[in-house]
């Protein structure tokens, strides 16, 4: 269901007007009906609910967002299901006009200075320190007799020095596919450090009972993880403060119930059942007003799985012993 765009026909041409649904913001109008893009301090961003009961006055002179501000998207040619114009409608041909009169895309900057971009950067930081930790010694135990034993990180982490350059590019696309992949690798780096520093703790080498020195190999290991868990829970925080616009297609409430039913069994899958279930969640509530439930039950089992799956890696890369 679209959102009520009020009285049709109306000579009001297309441009930004005062959306007197919510005093100091303004509301696209399309040349014929109210779409569901607002701007609030040039922060174009959707809203389909509550729009003006009636046209624009036609009148010269229009209003934009405040010359300076930086606008971050508009509805684009031909519509979409957030209550953009309809294809073939007044203004399918032209996105709305930013400040300068022209409209813009998501930016690398904007999407490097999101909440999702800095947290993917941070999890890139930490997939560096996993890296480093190839060649190191893990963790130590003193001997009966004298002496000790060592574990060592096998060196050559390049699966590590490759998950963080695709965290990098992930970091500053701004397209959602980039973000998905990002989260993505994000939890496989934090899971896979913690259980390496795991596996190293509870080594058959070592005798159970005796104390377990941490050494530089795995301070780097357990950092490295932590740092992934922020990135990752940063990440998936812009996410759901502003989800990346879908590409096309309806299927993301599908795609989070089957993730996140999937993260169960395949653990590693759960950071995408979350983000998918907020896109889906934020695509639905757009379209229609309502949160669809799949994408709901979807974003749930994955945020249970995740949290599930975090708490205890975080807490036996600390703790475990033979």
């Amino acid at each position: 269901m679209q959102p009520d765009h009020g009285p049709q026909g109306a000579s009001a041409p297309a441009d930004w007007y005062p959306d007197h649904s919510r005093p100091g913001r303004l509301r696209y109008w399309d040349g014929a009906a109210w779409s569901a893009w607002v701007s609030t301090s040039g922060d174009t961003t959707l809203d389909p609910d509550p729009v003006p009961s009636g046209p624009p006055p036609a009148v010269a002179g229009t209003a934009s967002p405040p010359p300076g501000a930086t606008v971050h998207g508009g509805p684009p040619p031909g519509g979409d299901a957030f209550g953009g114009p309809p294809p073939g409608g007044p203004a399918a041909a032209a996105p709305p006009p930013s400040a300068g009169g022209t409209a813009t895309r998501p930016s690398l900057g904007v999407a490097l200075g999101s909440p999702t971009g800095i947290g993917l950067l941070v999890a890139a930081l930490g997939a560096i320190l996993v890296s480093a930790a190839g060649g190191q010694t893990a963790v130590r135990q003193e001997g009966l007799f004298g002496g000790s034993f060592e574990i060592r990180i096998e060196p050559g982490f390049l699966g590590a020095l490759v998950a963080a350059v695709i965290l990098a590019v992930a970091a500053v696309l701004p397209q959602l596919w980039a973000k998905l992949a990002g989260v993505l690798v994000a939890g496989a780096i934090a899971v896979g450090a913690g259980f390496l520093m795991i596996a190293a703790r509870t080594s058959d080498d070592f005798v159970s009972g005796r104390s377990i020195t941490i050494e530089t190999g795995g301070w780097l290991l357990i950092l490295g993880s932590l740092l992934a868990f922020a990135g990752l829970a940063l990440a998936l925080y812009g996410i759901a403060k502003r989800p990346p616009e879908p590409t096309g297609g309806s299927g993301f409430s599908t795609a989070a119930i089957i993730l996140g039913c999937a993260s169960v069994i395949f653990w590693m899958l759960s950071p995408l059942g979350v983000a998918t279930g907020l896109v889906g969640m934020s695509a639905g509530k757009a379209a229609t007003g309502k949160r669809p439930g799949l994408a709901l039950a979807g974003f749930i089992v994955g945020l249970v799985v995740l949290t599930v799956m975090s708490v205890l890696v975080i807490i036996f890369m600390l703790v475990a012993t033979p």
